[in-house]
């Protein structure tokens, strides 16, 4: 029996959206065999865009997660004081050091995956909504889309560095690393600015009330806490005394500066946590999207 026939074939270009018809003879066999191939790379990049939302979610619990690591290895250590050193300082013991390097790196990759979700996204708005609306918002979103992408780009960079350099061994490229990361202001200051513009000309999500708010926290727990570190500083014999690791990791009551130096650990434990906070709201965005639309 002959098993070769005329069939009507469909070429489907799914990222150009275009199709292509065409009849050929084809055996059933082969048409059989082309029925179970399952195109897995586009399978993928749908499921990959489905659950992005995941990634800032898993860095909102992270924050916390790595914090409290720290803080039981302290516990477990019988380290009485100070009540709560620097993350920094504390994260630079071992074994622990391990752990901290491995969810900053973690932490990095997610959120350079975050960044690309929400600069498609925030694309996706733009040529969708505001093609027909004035030059000058259809710009101003489309450059504040850039620097929302560089500077959490910078924060991801900051954060590997901050995670694999050590205070208590490279204090210098630590603090290099720390100021890299200190971009999520600017991160955030960009996410809030785009978020107003999409919820005031087109209403678009929500107002951004709980980012702008998680911001200024954060910008407040910074300031504060190298205020009163510097205070704290300042009441040591000699501000070399700073650079020594032993005087940090056991700081006593009875030392100079105790005080200033609890409430500004306080402060960047209290920033570091505040985060978190940001990555779950940029998750429900992200999440609020996908279940509208589809990023091309």
């Amino acid at each position: 029996m002959n098993q070769t026939e005329s069939y009507l074939i469909i070429v489907e270009d799914v990222d150009n959206g275009s199709s292509t018809l065409s009849s050929a003879p084809a055996n059933l066999n082969f048409l059989q065999n082309i029925k179970q191939i399952t195109p897995y790379k586009q399978k993928f990049y749908h499921i990959f865009q489905q659950y992005l939302w995941i990634f800032p979610l898993i860095i909102g619990f992270l924050f916390p997660v790595f914090c409290l690591i720290l803080y039981v290895d302290k516990l477990v250590s019988d380290d009485l004081h100070p009540i709560l050193p620097l993350i920094s300082d504390l994260g630079s013991k071992p074994p622990v050091a391990g752990y901290v390097a491995q969810i900053f790196d973690t932490i990095a990759i997610l959120n350079l995956l975050t960044v690309y979700a929400r600069y498609e996204q925030v694309k996706f708005y733009i040529k969708k909504y505001f093609q027909n609306s004035s030059i000058n918002i259809c710009q101003r979103l489309k450059q504040n889309n850039k620097y929302f992408t560089i500077f959490g780009c910078g924060f991801s960079l900051g954060v590997i560095i901050l995670g694999n350099f050590r205070n208590t061994e490279q204090p210098m490229e630590h603090g290099i690393g720390f100021i890299i990361m200190s971009c999520i202001l600017g991160y955030i200051f960009f996410t809030t600015k785009i978020c107003d513009d999409l919820y005031s000309f087109k209403r678009i999500e929500s107002q951004p009330s709980t980012i702008r708010c998680c911001g200024w926290i954060i910008l407040i727990s910074l300031i504060m806490s190298a205020l009163f570190l510097i205070i704290a500083v300042s009441q040591l014999d000699s501000i070399y005394h700073w650079f020594d690791n032993n005087q940090r990791l056991n700081w006593q009551p009875n030392h100079p500066g105790y005080i200033w130096f609890t409430l500004g650990t306080f402060s960047e434990w209290f920033f570091v946590n505040c985060c978190s906070i940001y990555f779950f709201s940029i998750s429900h965005r992200i999440h609020i999207f996908n279940r509208c639309h589809r990023i091309k």
